[in-house]
């Protein structure tokens, strides 16, 4: 038997929201100063961040 559980929208406090912007201001800031803007736009053309920049890589299915 399969039970579901209705889940509201969750809502984030407003100080919990202003701790990450800050937060995401830092490390882009950091980003851009590591990194120049040539390569920064090229990383944004591939779809994001280099590979190994801290953001978790999804594993692949079926392999090692």
């Amino acid at each position: 038997m399969f039970y579901h559980r209705r889940v509201g929208k969750i809502r984030i406090p407003k100080d919990v929201m202003e701790y990450f912007k800050k937060t995401g201001s830092i490390g882009g800031k950091a980003r851009a100063k590591k990194h120049s803007k040539e390569q920064l736009s090229a990383w944004g053309k591939l779809g994001g961040r280099p590979k190994g920049s801290g953001k978790k890589q999804a594993k692949k299915k079926g392999g090692k």
